[in-house]
C-alpha cells in the first residue's frame, strides 16, 4: 500500500513538472487551501502571509543539512517542526512524507525511500504554494 501512495505521490509531481495540468484532487493533495482557511476562519490575508512564511522557513534547508550530516537526533527535531507547521497549513503530502521521515528518525536513520518521498513532497508542494501565492497576490 505504502509503495502505491508514493508512486502516485511522484506521478502527480512529475506530471506537474511536466507542464501538465493536474486535476483539484491532485492540487489539493498538496495544497488544501479550503483546509488551511477554515482553520484561519476565511483570514485570507493571514493565509497568505503564512505561506510566504513557509516559503521563507529555514527549516527546510536545516532538514537538508541534518540529514546529509547523518546528525538524525537534529534531523527528528526539524522534521517534527516540519510537520507542525504543513499541518497547520493543511498541505497533506508533505504532512503524510514528513511524519514518516520523522517517525523513522526517531528510531535512527531512515531509509531513502522516506527521503526521497519527502524530498518529492517538498518540492511538489513548494511548487504549488508559490502558484498559489501568487494567485492569491493577483486577486489582491
Amino acid at each position: 500500500m505504502i509503495y502505491f501512495a508514493r508512486k502516485s505521490l511522484l506521478g502527480i509531481y512529475e506530471s506537474t513538472r511536466r507542464g501538465m495540468v493536474p486535476d483539484m484532487r491532485e492540487i489539493n493533495r498538496f495544497v488544501d487551501m479550503d483546509g488551511a482557511l477554515a482553520r484561519m476562519r476565511g483570514n485570507k490575508k493571514l493565509y497568505r502571509r503564512m505561506l510566504g512564511m513557509f516559503l521563507a522557513s529555514e527549516e527546510f534547508a536545516a532538514l537538508e543539512a541534518a540529514l546529509a550530516s547523518g546528525d538524525y537526533a537534529r534531523a527528528a527535531d526539524v522534521s517534527h517542526a516540519i510537520k507542525g507547521m504543513v499541518g497547520n497549513l493543511s498541505m497533506p503530502a508533505l504532512f503524510e512524507a514528513s511524519t514518516l521521515l520523522n517517525a523513522q528518525l526517531k528510531s535512527g536513520a531512515p531509509d531513502e525511500a522516506a527521503v526521497r518521498d519527502y524530498d518529492a513532497a517538498y518540492q511538489a508542494t513548494r511548487e504549488h504554494v508559490e502558484a498559489l501565492a501568487a494567485q492569491i497576490d493577483a486577486e489582491a
